[in-house]
């Protein structure tokens, strides 16, 4: 079976997957899309990889709210920006 990130349990996934951030604390966020296995690399190579479920966020509602976040504190938008809005709102902090 091939593995994605978003069987990971270091995966915030918007929608099923439409958006996937890498949570690990051992890679950048954007490391996820230049390094780490997507598509049909399989996930499993990653160091990191730990197989579950991804921590759900809702594109619609959630997406926006971390740009948003992004915005008003760095003024731009950024990978790490919204991983570390998801790692807020997982803290209850948002």
């Amino acid at each position: 079976m091939i593995y994605e990130c978003t069987d990971c349990n270091n995966c915030a996934s918007f929608s099923d997957g439409f958006r996937i951030i890498c949570l690990s604390k051992k890679y950048e966020a954007e490391e996820v899309f230049e390094y780490q296995p997507l598509g049909d690399r399989n996930a499993e190579n990653c160091g990191d990889f730990s197989e579950g479920s991804p921590q759900e966020f809702d594109i619609d509602i959630d997406w926006p709210a971390a740009e948003d976040f992004s915005y008003i504190k760095y003024k731009e938008v950024t990978y790490k920006s919204i991983r570390e809005w998801c790692e807020w709102k997982l803290r209850g902090f948002v």
